[in-house]
């Protein structure tokens, strides 16, 4: 065996070890233990069972976080195996955790989390953007709804209007600051069109390549994401947030309409 036919051979049995379809089961369950617990939750106000729910939704987050990290993992394997000139992927052989009676899982669709790290991997970076047009960019976005990802930027267009409109009924804007930016805010425009749409489906999901939902106003402090999104959704909608951080990970961020 050549080198580069052992070197091929040790990053396939990498790939097999890899527990894709443990880690997604892991996190399925547990986001089905949270779901149940939160149905509980809503009609009891007991410590140990809000410890409990606050406790599961750490443990599915974190299993959700590992299921995308070894996606990315998997991705840096196939990109050596591809610059290499080797065949991409495993032998083929059941991963090593798997019992050998059983048959090896089929994979499901990778979770949430896992898309939002692929949309934020094709999006320019503000600081890359900046760097380019000497100027700040405005916030660019995904956003995901029946599995598909929608172009959801930060700006203003046609839809401005009845944002501002919207904030103005609700008496978050005013007439001194009706021409506030905060209507051009990719947070701000999905959630107001969640509020003015109402139905079905209750919950929407948001990746930006911004690094945080903003907490500061540009004109009046109060006037940020973070302050108003609670405010600006409707009674049982959610609006689900993805950012990257500094490190190069993914933040999840939930705002819930009443909160």
């Amino acid at each position: 065996m050549s080198l580069l036919e052992n070197v091929g051979a040790r990053l396939a049995e990498v790939v097999d070890g890899l527990p894709h379809a443990p880690a997604r089961r892991a996190a399925d369950l547990l986001d089905q233990v949270v779901a149940r617990l939160a149905v509980l939750a809503e009609g009891s106000e007991h410590p140990s069972l809000l410890a409990a729910l606050a406790c599961f939704t750490r443990a599915r987050d974190a299993a959700n976080d590992l299921s995308a990290a070894l996606h990315a993992c998997t991705d840096h394997i196939h990109a050596y195996q591809t610059a290499l000139g080797l065949p991409t992927g495993g032998t083929g052989a059941p991963a090593v955790d798997a019992p050998s009676s059983q048959p090896t899982p089929v994979e499901t669709p990778r979770s949430e989390l896992a898309t939002a790290c692929e949309l934020l991997a094709t999006m320019p970076t503000m600081d890359a953007e900046a760097a380019t047009t000497g100027r700040r960019p405005r916030t660019r976005g995904r956003w995901l709804r029946n599995g598909t990802a929608h172009t959801w930027d930060s700006g203003l267009d046609g839809k401005s209007g009845r944002v501002r409109t919207l904030l103005l009924q609700l008496g978050i804007l005013n007439v001194d600051t009706r021409r506030d930016k905060i209507v051009a805010h990719a947070e701000i425009r999905l959630a107001a069109l969640m509020r003015l749409t109402g139905g079905s489906p209750r919950r929407e999901v948001l990746v930006i390549n911004n690094r945080r939902v903003c907490d500061k106003g540009n004109t009046i402090e109060s006037l940020n994401c973070q302050n108003l999104l609670p405010k600006i959704l409707g009674t049982g909608q959610e609006l689900v947030v993805y950012t990257p951080t500094h490190t190069g990970g993914v933040r999840k961020w939930q705002f819930r309409g009443g909160e």
